[in-house]
Order: structure tokens, then sequence, then C-alpha cells
């Protein structure tokens, strides 16, 4: 259930240059996020 919300500044160029490469590439940037994110837990756990 996506119930949170995760705020993050970053420039405004990648920002820029991110939302344009997800367009290209047909991906949804928030599901590309919670994605990494998700990985991100997974492979730290994996390591203690």
């Amino acid at each position: 259930m996506k119930d949170s919300v995760l705020r993050l500044r970053i420039d405004k160029e990648l920002k820029d240059k991110f939302m344009e490469k997800c367009k290209t590439l047909n991906i949804n940037p928030s599901e590309l996020l919670r994605t990494l994110v998700k990985n991100f837990v997974n492979e730290s756990k994996e390591r203690k």
C-alpha cells in the first residue's frame, strides 16, 4: 500500500534530465524510484 510520501531536493537540471529520460523510456518516475528504494533496502539486508 502506497500511503507515505518521500520528499527530496535535487538540482532542477538533474530532475529535468531524469524526467526526460523516464519519458523517453516510457517509465513512470515514481515507480522507478520506489523500485530503487526497495532494491537498496533489500541489498542492505543481505549485507548484514
